[in-house]
Parts: structure tokens; C-alpha cells; sequence
């Protein structure tokens, strides 16, 4: 199961604030730890492990086997953190964005020709992205002052 660029920045998004589940220590794979491994994705899918500076093999390679060995996806390798995602075979939690929907959705140049912003002189209708209306009359008399002078205190 191959992830996708938007299925990688999805779950980099989900992963950032998780904290480390385990820990790799200097004895590397143990079974017991691929065991740890397999009950953590089986419990929550996308899981962090931290590999600790007296691991016996590189932090990329050691994520690596450990993503061969539990069949699963490795997401991230980020310093001394990896992430790693396997969805549950029986009820997966973690929804993964489809290419199909990006596909249907409007770009940003159709939205663009679509909504036409309002002329200079008319109030706006809502659109929070289009400047506020100035009346000429204000433009006329200037800025207003500051709000610590004394002038606009009055």
C-alpha cells in the first residue's frame, strides 16, 4: 500500500502533536518490541516511535525495518522521530483524503472568475476578502488622528 503526497501531508498533520509511543532503545529490534509495534498500530493506526542515539542501526534504515517488519507505512522520519501508519484491518478510524474528491472540487482560478469583486464606489456585499466601503465624504477631510491624541478624544 503505497501513500499518496496528499495522504502523507494528511498524516503528518494528524501526527504532528502526537508524543512518542515507544521508544527504540540500544538493543534495536527485539521481538518484543515489534510486538509493542503491532498491538500500538493495531489500537491506534498512526503511532510515533523515537529512536534513541545508542540504537545499532541508522534512525532511516531502523524505520524502515521496523515499517517491513509490521507491514506498515512509514510516513515521516524527522530527526530522531518516525512516524508510522497502518490502518486497522476490521474498523479503520483514520479517513484518508481520496484523489477523486481533489479531482472534483473547483480550482482557485475558477473561483476566481466566478466571483467578480465589487466596483469602488458601491458598499460590498459580505465578502470578507473585498476592502470596506469609504464614503467620499470621508475621504475628502483626511485620516482620522490617532486614538492617543487628543483630537480623538473629543
Amino acid at each position: 500500500m503505497a501513500l499518496s503526497g496528499k495522504a502523507r501531508r494528511f498524516l503528518r498533520g494528524l501526527g504532528h502533536h502526537l508524543d512518542p509511543v515507544l521508544q527504540v532503545g540500544k538493543d534495536g529490534l527485539t521481538e518484543a518490541f515489534i510486538a509493542a509495534v503491532e498491538q500500538a498500530l493495531l489500537d491506534h493506526e498512526l503511532i510515533k516511535l523515537k529512536i534513541g542515539e545508542n540504537a545499532p542501526m541508522e534512525r532511516r534504515e531502523l524505520a524502515d525495518a521496523v515499517a517491513q517488519t509490521t507491514r506498515a507505512e512509514l510516513v515521516q522520519v524527522l530527526g530522531r522521530t518516525s512516524l508510522l501508519y497502518r490502518p486497522n484491518p476490521d474498523a479503520p478510524m483514520i479517513k484518508l483524503p481520496d484523489k477523486e474528491s481533489t479531482a472534483a472540487s473547483p480550482s482557485a482560478n475558477d473561483v476566481a472568475k466566478v466571483a467578480e469583486p465589487p466596483k469602488p464606489n458601491e458598499p460590498s456585499s459580505g465578502n470578507k476578502h473585498t476592502p470596506a466601503f469609504v464614503p467620499k465624504s470621508r475621504m475628502k477631510r483626511g485620516p482620522l488622528p490617532h486614538r492617543s491624541s487628543k483630537l480623538a478624544r473629543r
